[in-house]
């Protein structure tokens, strides 16, 4: 049973001047525990993929669920006229939406893409293409060796010399791919408990950056996000 809480009644109903609140002089946030903690299997493998479509103006999205459970994915954008999109995509399911980038007036794009445990899909870029990289960018898990593989394609008419930073390791590849070609990179996941987070840039193009980050489940309890922690 659990002990009466008669005794803790307040007096009476009427707010006194030495019960206001008074915030500090200098406040601040709180702070993530600093470390890392254990972290349950999840049954959520999701793919973003996004694409140019410089005949209509346009940037699609590819989302894909290929785990065990229900997702849900949410879209935004950094142009005003285009609102949030939420969708719920089911196991081993795909779906694909489309953004008018042409004919709410820009040139650029600027889409980003959210799921559960911190999947994170970001595009940034210019939607008239004759001057600037198209690329194509596919990514793949191996959870037999915790490896997370970027297929990059250059669809666009000229050389593009491109860097990708693995973020959490602080360290950077550059290749150049001629018009049409495609190369591809592999990143252990092992030391960061399969954490990644890659940015995609393109030298000369300001504008460019495609960003991949979360977490790849293999079936097998892990850790909490490193960075989160302060250890990354």
């Amino acid at each position: 049973m659990l002990p009466g809480t008669e005794a803790y009644k307040p007096e009476d109903l009427v707010r006194h001047p030495d019960e206001e609140p008074v915030p500090p002089a200098l406040g601040r946030l709180p702070r993530q525990e600093h470390g890392v903690r254990p972290a349950r299997a999840i049954p959520y493998t999701l793919h973003a993929r996004g694409a140019v479509q410089p005949a209509d103006g346009s940037f699609w999205i590819e989302m894909r669920n290929t785990g065990q459970a229900g997702a849900v994915f949410q879209v935004r954008s950094g142009n005003v006229a285009h609102p949030p999109r939420s969708y719920t995509i089911e196991p081993h399911k795909l779906l694909i939406d489309s953004w008018r980038v042409s004919s709410v007036g820009a040139s650029e794009f600027d889409l980003s893409v959210h799921g559960p445990n911190g999947f994170f899909r970001g595009f940034k870029g210019t939607i008239s293409a004759s001057e600037r990289p198209i690329l194509d960018v596919h990514a793949e898990y191996d959870e037999d060796n915790n490896t997370i593989r970027l297929e990059i394609s250059n669809r666009s008419s000229h050389t593009a010399r491109i860097t990708v930073m693995n973020v959490y390791r602080s360290r950077s590849m550059t290749t150049a791919l001629g018009s049409g070609d495609t190369d591809s990179k592999s990143w252990s996941l092992s030391a960061t408990g399969g954490w990644y987070d890659l940015i995609i840039t393109v030298d000369g193009d300001p504008h460019f950056e495609y960003r991949l980050a979360g977490h790849l489940e293999d079936g097998e309890d892990s850790i909490s996000d490193p960075a989160m922690g302060g250890l990354a």
